[in-house]
Formats: C-alpha cells, structure tokens, sequence
C-alpha cells in the first residue's frame, strides 16, 4: 500500500535495534516504531536515547 503512493520503507526488528544501536537508523530521516515491547534491551534504550539527544523526534 505504501509504495502504490510512491513511498518505500524499511523494516527493522528489535534485535536489529539492540544490536546495531542508533547506526541502524542514521540514514532514516523519521523513525516509526509501532512497538512496545515488554522488555527493552540496555543497546534498545541506550540507542534510543541517544536519538532524542541528537534531536531525534520518534514517532
């Protein structure tokens, strides 16, 4: 459906997240989570909050 508007996206899971921290999401200009895990990793977190630091906005 998304890519009939001309748009294309990346999917990514948790362990992606965990294990590449905040490199993982460098090329994107807007991150969009859907999720809410009931655990969250300490390399989750921490790349995490190190987006909201660089100025992030998470949606």
């Amino acid at each position: 459906m998304v890519e009939s508007c001309g748009r294309y996206f990346d999917a990514m899971m948790h362990q992606d997240l965990d294990r590449d921290g905040l490199r993982l999401t460098k090329p994107y200009r807007l991150p969009v989570t859907g999720s809410h895990p009931d655990y969250v990793s300490a390399g989750m977190y921490d790349a995490v909050e190190q987006a909201m630091e660089e100025g992030y906005r998470l949606v």
